[in-house]
C-alpha cells in the first residue's frame, strides 16, 4: 500500500486493515518503517475526525483511585471529611483549591484536568502579549495598589 495522506473513511479503513497485517513486522525491516509511517497517518487523521476530549474532574479522580487502587476512605487526606469525599465524587460539591492542590501533588492528576482548562489551540489573537499578573504572596493584600516593574 502506498503511503499517502488519508482523506476519506475508505481510505482510513484500508490503512487501518494494513497496519493490522504490519503489527508483527520485525524490527529493522521496510515492513516495520511502513508501519511507523502508516501510524503516523493514522495517528493525524484521528486526531482530525475522532478527537478525545479531556476527562471531567470527576473522571479523573475516579480513574487515578481506580489506577491505585484507593478507596473513598483513603481520599480523605485528598478531600478532606468522609461526607466532602461523597459530595465531591456525586459532584454535589466543587473542588477547592486546597483539593486540587493536593490531588495534583498526591495523585498526579493533571491541574488543567481539575481546573477544566480546555485547550483553544486555533484560537488566535490580534494582539498577543503576555498578561501581566500579580499575585498575592501569603498574608498579603490583593486590594493594595503597587506599581509592577516591567521586564
Amino acid at each position: 500500500m502506498k503511503a499517502k495522506i488519508i482523506k476519506t473513511e475508505e481510505e482510513y479503513e484500508a490503512m487501518l486493515k494494513r497496519v493490522e497485517v504490519l503489527m508483527d513486522a520485525e524490527p529493522a525491516t521496510p515492513e516495520e518503517e511502513e508501519l511507523e509511517l502508516l501510524g503516523l497517518l493514522v495517528e493525524s487523521y484521528e486526531k482530525e475526525h475522532y478527537p478525545i476530549g479531556l476527562p471531567t474532574p470527576i473522571e479523573a479522580i475516579e480513574f487515578a483511585m481506580d489506577q491505585k487502587k484507593l478507596t473513598q476512605a483513603d481520599m480523605v487526606q485528598y478531600l478532606g471529611s468522609p461526607s466532602k469525599v461523597s459530595e465531591v465524587l456525586r459532584g454535589k460539591r466543587a473542588l477547592s483549591k486546597t483539593m486540587i492542590r493536593k490531588l495534583v501533588e498526591g495523585l498526579g492528576i493533571s491541574p488543567e484536568i481539575l481546573l477544566e482548562v480546555e485547550q483553544y489551540s486555533k484560537v488566535s489573537y490580534l494582539n498577543p502579549k503576555p498578561a501581566r499578573l500579580r499575585v498575592a504572596e501569603d498574608g498579603a493584600s490583593y486590594g493594595k495598589k503597587t506599581k509592577i516593574p516591567k521586564p
